[in-house]
């Protein structure tokens, strides 16, 4: 009987699982990796097969892949993880290691997504009848549209409909005059480009009309005195749709979780996710050398901090 060559058997599911995922075929290419998981852990113990064999046939999909950087944390890499039932019955050391991988990210349920997309189109559709109902709104464009909320959404942002579902933005908040001008082409989530437009009238109309609004000096001003409201916004609209997952969330974390809801839904997580956030999110530097421009995915990193589950 042929003894089983787990590592020539990696490079045959790389090859498979890469047919899969290049098609667009992700939840196939998924399927196939869970089952060879199955099949393997017959074979191996699970500290042996949560480690040295899942390294390998991760190392195969990456090679398969074409991709410049290995990262075990993101797709296609990712595809073949041993769920988490195999890994507690592992030893410390290795529940360790893999844990320590796994927290790297913060998972939030796609059936919560959803939620919260769904409470973000309420948010924008509703009547404003106090302050806070503005600051709900605003709350409810940036998931949507993934814009910075102080220094964009509630001031200088400004979106012109291309079609139902993206929308030019002009009004990039960092990296001086030039980039301000610059229009970027965005994808809405969960609303209709009209909705969003009209929205964001809404809640910059809003703020300009303040009685504090002409004595402002700096963004910072601006936030420090809207902060509170709008911290209030997101905890009571979002952060309590996550209160089984214990997700405590931020204002900046909504732009993150836009950018990733778009790499998800929106590419089927092709390629890299902090190449895709840097054209998304408009991160982007001049090269010295060749003077072109290019994606800044340093910066992209630090929005790489959500995955979605099912």
């Amino acid at each position: 009987m042929a003894t089983f060559n787990y590592k020539q058997d990696a490079v045959q599911l790389a090859k498979e699982v890469m047919a899969l995922y290049n098609q667009g075929k992700i939840e196939d290419a998924k399927s196939l990796c869970n089952d060879k998981i199955l099949d393997l852990a017959k074979l191996y113990k699970p500290s042996t097969l949560c480690k040295g064999i899942q390294l390998c046939y991760r190392k195969a999909i990456f090679s398969e892949s074409g991709l410049e950087e290995y990262r075990y944390t993101e797709y296609p890499v990712s595809l073949f993880s041993v769920p988490i039932e195999m890994v507690q019955n592992t030893n410390e050391t290795t529940r360790d290691t893999v844990e320590r991988q796994l927290n790297d990210y913060i998972f939030i349920k796609s059936e919560s997504i959803d939620k919260m997309l769904q409470k973000a189109v309420e948010l924008i559709k509703k009547d404003c009848i106090s302050g806070q109902d503005y600051y709900e709104k605003a709350v409810g464009i940036a998931l949507l549209t993934g814009r910075r909320i102080y220094s964009e959404v509630l001031l200088q942002a400004d979106f012109e409909a291309i079609n139902s579902n993206n929308i030019s933005f002009t009004g990039q908040a960092k990296g001086g005059v030039e980039k301000s001008l610059e229009s970027y082409k965005i994808p809405v989530l969960g609303s209709d480009s009209k909705l969003i437009i009209k929205a964001l009238e809404d809640v910059q109309n809003y703020i300009k009309n303040r009685d504090w609004f002409d004595s402002l000096e700096s963004e910072k001003q601006l936030s420090d005195k809207t902060k509170k409201p709008i911290e209030r916004a997101v905890f009571q609209n979002f952060t309590t749709i996550l209160k089984d997952e214990k997700i405590l969330l931020t204002p900046h974390d909504l732009r993150k979780i836009y950018a990733t809801i778009c790499w998800y839904r929106l590419t089927r997580c092709k390629g890299s996710f902090t190449a895709y956030a840097a054209t998304l999110l408009g991160h982007s530097y001049q090269s010295k050398v060749s003077g072109k421009i290019r994606p800044d995915t340093r910066t992209a990193e630090s929005y790489d901090k959500f995955r979605i589950t099912e």
